[in-house]
């Protein structure tokens, strides 16, 4: 008995650990050449500390980096120099309780999120930024999906390993089905309400990707044993915008191949020459309604969070989720498969075949949706 107390107990430590105060990853700016430095407030007083990273030639297009849990900004690295030669600005920061941000907690996704509003708020209100995409690896992949669905004005975003909820992550993680798992959560949820004032189970980008129509790429690797790649497929399947979706050989955090950061990039830089044309075809219309309006933040409720309803969370100031739950039959997958997925008007744009890789294709098309299933013989 007292050997599955102090079992449960690790567990139990380790999970809170994770969730809320992970290790703080440092940032040393002297590193950032060529970047300017400046801070942002958010809505709970804290000072977010934000790099922004222009090319030569001057734009008003910006790529925003979200980092994931126990990262900071500093992983930008990967994708910098790919967006930067493509003419885009690139804007990292590190949210509230990571980084050289201010705050005692993380949240997984759900004060960050009010992070990222307050930034894109301040860089369409101060700077000469018209056009945002976003990049999130993790937890900010979650926070892309997120705000995505009150902003309308993003231009699109990848998501690189974001979880379909944190319920399912629990599971998966713990190896326990979730139904013995459930009794668990409930006394982590209690704890975090407690310390860090928010709902874990209110961080579920199931609820709210079946009403955002963001463009958006999920990229996943195959061999990611923290947060397994059906969570990006369960998600894309449920997408209700134009979407793509790329996994491919790798883990959750193994540096990921030149050539999925390469498509990606070309798939931001075709969505903002997109923008661009649609702008250009409204003044060209004498329509002028939308001219310059990127500027302004339009959501469903600024205030609100579309997936907040009126249940009280703890003595928090908000009103927040009652959560639902639910179940999806995860499907079965071969890690040596690279799987393809892309709907719509673009069913020939991903991952097409290159002298890099051979592939052995089997297409099957129903309707308007195109899968494309590749047998993988050589990684990237």
């Amino acid at each position: 008995m007292g050997v599955m107390v102090s079992t449960v107990k690790h567990y139990y430590d380790l999970a809170m650990t994770a969730i809320i105060r992970p290790p703080r990853q440092r940032v040393d700016e002297s590193a950032f050449l060529g970047a300017r430095h400046f801070d942002v407030t958010n809505e709970k007083g804290e000072t977010i500390r934000c790099t922004w990273w222009r090319p030569d030639v001057p734009t008003t297009r910006c790529l925003v980096f979200l980092h994931g849990n126990s990262s900071s900004r500093g992983a930008v690295s990967q994708i910098l120099a790919h967006a930067v030669i493509s003419g885009v600005s690139v804007l990292a920061f590190d949210f509230s309780g990571s980084g050289e941000s201010e705050g005692d907690y993380v949240s997984l996704g759900y004060f960050e999120t009010d992070d990222l509003r307050a930034v894109i708020r301040h860089m369409r209100s101060f700077t000469e930024v018209t056009e945002i995409a976003l990049w999130g690896h993790s937890m900010g992949a979650v926070v892309a999906l997120m705000y995505a669905h009150e902003d309308t004005n993003i231009v699109a975003a990848i998501c690189d390993s974001p979880f379909y909820n944190l319920k399912r992550l629990a599971s998966d993680i713990s190896g326990v089905h979730r139904c013995l798992l459930w009794p668990c959560v409930e006394v982590i949820r209690a704890e975090v309400r407690r310390r860090a004032r928010f709902d874990i189970l209110a961080v579920n980008p199931a609820l709210i990707v079946g009403d955002t129509h963001v463009p958006i790429w999920f990229i996943h690797g195959d061999q990611d044993e923290l947060i397994p790649p059906e969570h990006s497929i369960d998600l894309h399947r449920k997408y209700a915008g134009d979407k793509h979706i790329t996994i491919f050989p790798g883990d959750h955090n193994s540096p990921r191949p030149t050539e999925i950061i390469r498509r990606s990039m070309d798939f931001i830089v075709r969505r903002f020459n997109h923008t661009t044309q649609g702008r250009l075809d409204d003044i060209q219309r004498g329509d002028r309604r939308d001219v310059g309006g990127i500027r302004t933040l339009q959501t469903t409720n600024p205030l609100k969070r579309p997936w907040d309803q009126s249940a009280d969370v703890g003595a928090g100031p908000r009103k927040r989720l009652a959560i639902q739950h639910e179940e999806t039959k995860m499907p079965q997958r071969d890690l040596a498969r690279l799987e393809t997925k892309t709907t719509r008007d673009h069913a020939d744009e991903p991952l097409r075949a290159t002298a890099r890789r051979r592939v052995d294709r089997e297409e099957t098309t129903t309707n308007r949706e195109t899968v494309v299933i590749a047998q993988t013989r050589e990684n990237f």
